[in-house]
């Protein structure tokens, strides 16, 4: 049910199709176009609530929203991009930062609704962690975007992205820790979410 860790999966993939020269490869924005459908929803969990309090269900649900809407914009940045072709290296670096800056919007929008909620004391701790990791993914895609002022090639762009490749591999694992621990939280109270914490 779930579906904000997938931002990260997305994130990356579209931080992949940013890398590519000329765009129009389908494989690499695959991620980034194709939506979760509602029978991926609700996963093997099973749960329906029942050992939850009512306040841990509604938090869930919650995060759920915040999901959808994070999701449907970085889908639609992601179309944007896919295919797209340039006349020159400086249309091409422009689209990479406005893309980046696009999704950074997306992602702090997530976090400023998360901010929002008042997580139950079952969820308390790894709802921070979860935060925390979504926040450092927004960094990383701050700094990138504003390296990408000093780059003038299609080549330096390439180089960028490998140089940011270990950073995001680090934030994807620290991302994934802290959704598994939310998943944990929802399944041992039978709570009816997937975070879809694995691709």
């Amino acid at each position: 049910m779930l579906r904000l860790a997938r931002i990260i999966l997305v994130s990356l993939s579209l931080l992949l199709l940013l890398a590519a020269a000329c765009g129009g490869d389908d494989d690499s924005s695959s991620t980034a176009t194709d939506a979760p459908t509602e029978t991926d929803s609700g996963g093997d969990n099973g749960g329906d609530g029942n050992d939850a309090s009512p306040e841990l269900v509604d938090y869930f649900a919650e995060m759920d929203q915040i999901a959808l809407r994070t999701d449907t914009r970085l889908e639609e940045i992601g179309s944007e991009l896919d295919g797209a072709t340039f006349d020159s290296d400086a249309d091409e670096i422009t689209a990479n930062r406005d893309g980046l800056q696009q999704s950074g919007e997306a992602i702090e929008s997530a976090l400023l609704d998360m901010s929002d909620l008042d997580p139950p004391a079952e969820v308390e701790d790894a709802h921070g962690d979860f935060f925390d990791a979504l926040n450092a993914v927004l960094q990383l895609f701050a700094s990138m975007s504003a390296d990408i002022d000093d780059v003038s090639t299609s080549a330096e762009l390439e180089a960028l992205s490998a140089d940011y490749s270990q950073d995001f591999g680090s934030a994807d694992a620290d991302f994934d820790e802290a959704c598994l621990a939310l998943q944990e939280i929802a399944d041992d109270n039978g709570v009816d979410a997937d975070m879809h914490c694995t691709d």
